[in-house]
């Protein structure tokens, strides 16, 4: 009975424990991670060796994705987090070291083989990247064995399995060759963890120097020396392909670029902390320190220094020289060969202003060509050509060349203290000899362009290029420099549409190196590598809107005859008299037009801005009966100042009698559509004109079709129609083919 009792209640002991807290959130957990495929993850913190050299079987565990996850690559390693069960976010984990291995070696003393110093060759970072491999046999409790782990996808790449190796590394479960990731502890050497398999290599962000062609200086392979002391080390180039996201890059410009497997897929201008020319260089103490830059007079100072015991790393100091055939780096020391007068690019921390420059670097004298305005087809712009600062030189020749079809030489004017001593031309060629005043070269002139004119909508860019070769003066001695420059020309129509506004609004923050910016670059008119609100200001400024201003408008009946032609009654003086022809605009919101039809228009600003079906005049009779149908016959009265006529209608045949009065105004008269297809024409009938020949009306005919238009009218008989104008419509013949029945 006893034990009875005792199993009942540790059974309700169980079951109260399993109940949850209600209203407790769960704690999100944050695991290193390889996603296996369909919902399974390996979890690096469940593995461990078994004893001191056989690694442990790996086990899998299983969550839901959730969709913020993201799409997860099989046999790729992630940071995920993980909340009841469910992975919420996955985050490409940041190895701090990725590449092959290059070489393996026991370290020294050890003779228990436990600790192996392994070296990877990274080649995103372009760098060798050393650490150690330890086994659990040293036995440190606070510092745990290095977990190797091999990583290996199925051939269709759908999943992948993990399993463990020996850290030892003469069991060659890992050797040179290998692909590696490895994962370091904080503040040691000893990798946490090594990951053996072929990854895929996650997109690097690096900021670099464009050489031209596909070569780059990547900041991020050159390592300053002291260089207070010591020669600085040579910079290296490093080779990518460029896609076409990149955008078009500027020889020996900085760039932040993005590197994926090899290819920068994205380039955006890199922003300075600071830039311009050196006004001031004060010490810091001791000497052998840095110094502290000042730029352009300004108060504020750029701490520049070597490496010393408390400055883990130097001032990266770079020479940029730009050349016609590309362009170079240079390492430079801190305190020997940077001056005052130099131009400089500064980059720091943005949030510490009293930390180290990163990066220096420096520029010669640089040549800039810029549009003053947007290139607009039929006008002629201007191109500025100007060293970024004044220049030793007396001499130069500027050579330009365009594309002849698409722009013409205008003129070239320069600058004040600069003459022109030659001009050679040719299609799309421009050679210019000029002499400077005082060796002070700086802005040397403008050449002027015209766009040709061409029946476009359509924007498009055509670079203007530049090279200049001149003569510097450096104390007794001179030599010829060449620098090259372009410029990027917008070229686009005088106006634009409507639709033109749409698109701008829809590219609105879009920017370089962004999938779209291919197409939206084209409206980049400020030039700045997004599409802003100057850019679509730009285009709402010069839409060519058929209304030029707030109209004041006018609603007539009228006659659409096709294209831009109406006969507008307004227009016509009355009976006798010849037909004229209006010509307006006619308005997107105005719809399509039915040539021969009868229409109320409204026009402001001779625009045609909306049209709507005139309607005939009503009888007003019980019901009313609208007046149009066709004449079935008529009679005269009054010695032709009156005919009655019979018409047959929908609903039924009614007779009306129209006055003749040659008063203007009182009535507009009677005319003849005939109907031509596209077109249509429009006859005065002269209805006060009889034929005693004929006894009737000229021009008129039983069975004609007539549409009547007026408006009510009270009378001393009661209520009537007043028709001002009568329309006798003659119809094209018209073939129709009709279906009987739906297809099927």
């Amino acid at each position: 009975m006893k034990k009875i009792l005792s199993i009942i209640l540790a059974m309700i002991m169980t079951f109260t424990l399993a109940v949850p807290v209600m209203g407790a959130e769960p704690e999100p957990q944050t695991y290193r991670a390889v996603y296996l495929g369909g919902n399974e993850f390996f979890i690096e913190d469940t593995y461990r060796l078994e004893g001191v050299t056989s690694p442990n079987p790996t086990t899998v565990t299983t969550y839901e994705i959730s969709p913020a996850a993201g799409n997860l690559k099989a046999g790729e390693i992630y940071d995920i987090t993980v909340t009841n069960g469910v992975v919420s976010v996955a985050i490409a984990a940041e190895a701090s070291g990725h590449g092959r291995i290059t070489r393996i070696q026991g370290l020294v003393g050890d003779i228990q083989q436990a600790r192996y110093l392994i070296t990877i060759w990274d080649e995103d970072d372009a760098r060798e990247f050393s650490f150690v491999v330890e086994n659990e046999y040293l036995n440190r409790p606070e510092q745990p064995f290095t977990k190797v782990l091999g990583v290996n996808r199925t051939t269709d790449g759908s999943g992948a399995i993990v399993q463990g190796l020996s850290p030892f590394a003469h069991r060659e479960d890992y050797t040179i060759g290998d692909t590696v990731k490895v994962f370091y502890r904080p503040s040691v050497s000893v990798a946490a963890a090594m990951y053996v398999g072929d990854f895929e290599r996650s997109p690097k962000n690096y900021r670099a120097v464009y050489l031209g062609g596909n070569e780059f200086f990547n900041e991020t392979t050159y390592t300053a020396t002291s260089a207070i002391f010591f020669p600085p080390t040579a910079t290296t180039v490093k080779t990518y392909e460029i896609a076409q996201t990149a955008g078009s890059l500027k020889t020996g410009e900085i760039y932040d670029i993005t590197v994926d497997s090899g290819v920068v897929v994205a380039a955006k201008e890199s922003k300075a902390s600071v830039h311009g020319t050196i006004t001031n260089i004060e010490p810091m103490v001791p000497l052998a320190s840095g110094y502290w830059a000042y730029l352009d007079n300004e108060t504020e100072r750029y701490p520049v220094r070597g490496r010393s015991p408390t400055v883990p790393a130097s001032t990266k100091i770079i020479k940029v020289n730009r050349a016609a055939d590309g362009a170079n780096t240079q390492a430079l020391r801190i305190n020997t060969d940077v001056a005052v007068g130099d131009k400089v690019k500064i980059f720091r921390p943005d949030d510490d202003p009293d930390a180290t420059v990163e990066a220096m670097y420096v520029f010669d004298e640089d040549l800039n060509i810029t549009a003053t305005k947007n290139a607009v087809y039929g006008e002629s712009f201007t191109l500025n050509t100007a060293f970024d600062k004044e220049t030793a030189s007396n001499a130069a020749i500027l050579s330009y060349t365009w594309d002849a079809d698409l722009f013409k030489y205008e003129d070239f004017t320069p600058a004040e203290g600069v003459t022109v001593l030659d001009t050679q031309l040719s299609d799309g060629f421009a050679k210019i000899t000029v002499m400077i005043d005082d060796y002070k070269a700086n802005v040397l002139g403008n050449l002027v362009l015209s766009v040709k004119a061409e029946d476009t909508n359509s924007n498009l860019i055509s670079t203007v290029n530049l090279a200049v070769e001149y003569v510097v003066k450096d104390g007794d001695n001179k030599f010829v420099k060449t620098r090259i420059a372009s410029a990027d020309v917008l070229v686009s129509p005088p106006s634009f549409t409507l639709i033109d506004l749409s698109n701008i609004i829809d590219w609105f923050g879009i920017k370089t190196g962004e999938p779209e910016w291919e197409k939206a670059r084209l409206w980049d008119f400020n030039k700045n590598g997004e599409i802003d609100i100057f850019d679509i200001a730009y285009v709402a400024q010069r839409i060519n809107s058929l209304i030029t201003k707030a109209p004041e408008t006018q609603t007539y009946r009228a006659v659409y005859l096709g294209g831009n032609e109406f006969f507008n009654e307004s227009t016509y003086p009355g009976p006798a008299a010849p037909i004229t022809i209006t010509t307006y605009q006619i308005a997107p919101a105005a719809g399509t037009l039915e040539p021969g039809e009868v229409y109320d228009i409204t026009v402001g600003n001779g625009v045609v801005l909306e049209a709507k079906l005139s309607q005939v005049a009503v009888r007003p009779r019980t019901p009313p009966t609208p007046l149009e149908g066709t004449i079935v016959s008529f009679s005269v009265s009054f010695v032709g100042m009156q005919f009655s006529l019979q018409l047959d209608t929908p609903v039924g045949t009614i007779g009306y009698i129209w006055g003749v009065s040659r008063h203007p105004g009182v009535k507009k008269g009677m005319f003849r559509i005939t109907q031509m297809g596209d077109n249509a024409t429009v006859e005065a009938v002269f209805e006060d004109v009889f034929d005693l020949t004929r006894g009737m009306w000229c021009g008129l005919n039983a069975g004609d079709y007539v549409k009547m238009y007026g408006t009510p009218a009270e009378q001393e008989y009661g209520p009537a129609t007043h028709v001002d104008s009568i329309y006798i419509i003659d119809f094209d013949e018209e073939i129709k083919i009709t279906a009987t029945q739906n297809a099927v």
